[in-house]
């Protein structure tokens, strides 16, 4: 099993989790922290992570931790922007909610976090997403819409 746990949150969810994942049999356990310090300080992210992911980079469009995946990650294709199609405007309107930009940022923030997370969720054979939140910031919704729409387990 594959998995990608998004834990922005409580330190609280620290230890039901690492009981949880205790008991599982997983090959990759990729964990979207906070920040470094939470995962450094977290008993997940210190025993349990296979990689970590950081929400606060993520918000802002930044995969600069991550620029192997980027190197590697293929342009997005014209499939997968039109079983986006759907859900583009709720995405774009998402990213103005903080921070007005241009519609060219916004595209290339979109494409942006669209190229990493659907190359993470294939390299990786991700099987399972899981939140504690329904998805709210636009990099863990475009990981919820791509799960959805390969429909991957959430």
């Amino acid at each position: 099993m594959n998995f990608i746990f998004s834990l922005v949150g409580d330190q609280d969810d620290d230890e039901w989790i690492s009981q949880l994942l205790s008991k599982l049999d997983y090959n990759y356990c990729g964990v979207i922290f906070r920040d470094r310090k939470t995962a450094d300080n977290s008993v997940v992210g210190q025993k349990y992570a296979t990689e970590k992911f950081f929400h606060a980079k993520f918000k802002q469009a930044d995969y600069s931790d991550f620029c192997a995946y980027m190197k590697e990650a293929p342009p997005v294709d014209e499939d997968v922007l039109e079983m986006m199609a759907p859900y583009q405007s709720q995405i774009m309107w998402m990213m103005e909610r903080c921070v007005s930009r241009e519609y060219n940022h916004r595209w290339n923030d979109y494409c942006k976090h669209i190229r990493f997370w659907n190359y993470v969720l294939d390299k990786l054979e991700i099987d399972l997403f899981v939140t504690k939140t329904f998805p709210h910031e636009v990099y863990d919704y475009v990981i919820y819409i791509l799960c959805k729409i390969k429909k991957l387990s959430i």
